[in-house]
This record gives structure tokens, C-alpha cells and sequence, in this order.
């Protein structure tokens, strides 16, 4: 049996027989993995959710970081696509998207998506300061995206985006 029918036939067995505890779904079991740097299983656990619930944006979302921990950019760049597609308002998406198209080297398509990434994290920090909300994430992220623009020392201080 191949490896990867062996790997297949693995995940089954621990998603049938692996119980669930109380409070704990396939989705945080997913997200888990994906902390733990359990790549594969974390794909795994995401598929299984985006197959009970097609428009799970964070389902998407948490599988293509999978996919970028993988390095599998194109599978990356596709479930990122889809996350825009059903929720465009998130900079952090298309900041990840233009990572996985950077290390494509589809550099074009990389600072398309890193620019929008910049015009709406400047939007959310703002939105956010008007209500008295600004949250330490949301300016990390502008000064990462910032600083990547100008070719800052920040760009080298990437904040966990997830």
C-alpha cells in the first residue's frame, strides 16, 4: 500500500474511533492541528468541515494556512480565493494569499494582493480607532504590511496571522 493511501486509511481510523470530548468539534480539532504544526491533519479536518458546510469561511481560511505550512501555494491560493470570494473584507487573507503567490513567484499578483492587504488594514485600524477599539493585531499587521512596502526592519517582525 503506498504511503499515502496508508496516511489516508490513518486519518480515517482517528477521525471514526478518536472521539470528540464535550465542546470540542472537528473544526477546533482542525485548528489545533494547524497550531501544533500538524499540517496534514489539519487539512484533513478542514475537509471534512468545508464537505458538512461549503460556506465555512474560516474553515477555508484555516485549511490554506495548512496549505502554506505545507507549501503547497497553488491549493493555498485557492482556498484563499474563496475566502475573498464569500467574505472580501479581511486583510490578513490577502496578505497570506500574496505570500503564497510571492513564493510562486507570481510577483505581479503578490504586491496586487499585499497593496489591498495595506489599503484595508488602514480602513479596519481606523474603523476601529473612531469606536475607541483598536486592537494591538490590527496595527501589527498595518506596520508589517507597511514595512514590507518600504523595506523596513518591521517586515522582518512577520505577526502571527490566523
Amino acid at each position: 500500500m503506498s504511503r499515502s493511501k496508508r496516511f489516508f486509511f490513518l486519518i480515517l481510523l482517528v477521525l471514526i474511533a478518536a472521539p470528540v470530548s464535550a465542546g470540542e468539534d472537528l473544526f477546533e480539532t482542525g485548528v489545533k492541528a494547524l497550531k501544533g504544526k500538524d499540517y496534514h491533519f489539519a487539512v484533513a479536518c478542514m475537509n471534512e468541515v468545508i464537505q458538512k458546510d461549503s460556506k465555512n469561511v474560516k474553515a477555508y481560511n484555516f485549511r490554506a494556512l495548512a496549505y502554506l505550512g505545507r507549501a503547497k501555494w497553488a491549493e493555498a491560493i485557492k482556498d484563499f480565493s474563496e475566502v475573498i470570494r464569500l467574505d472580501p473584507k479581511f486583510p490578513d487573507v490577502y496578505m497570506n494569499r500574496g505570500h503564497a503567490y510571492f513564493e510562486k513567484k507570481d510577483y505581479e499578483k503578490a504586491i496586487a494582493d499585499l497593496t489591498t492587504a495595506i489599503q484595508l488594514s488602514f480602513c479596519v485600524v481606523d474603523e476601529q480607532h473612531t469606536r475607541g477599539e483598536q486592537s494591538g493585531r490590527s496595527v501589527a499587521v498595518r506596520r508589517f504590511l507597511t514595512g514590507l512596502i518600504t523595506g523596513s526592519r518591521i517586515a522582518n517582525e512577520r505577526p502571527h496571522v490566523g
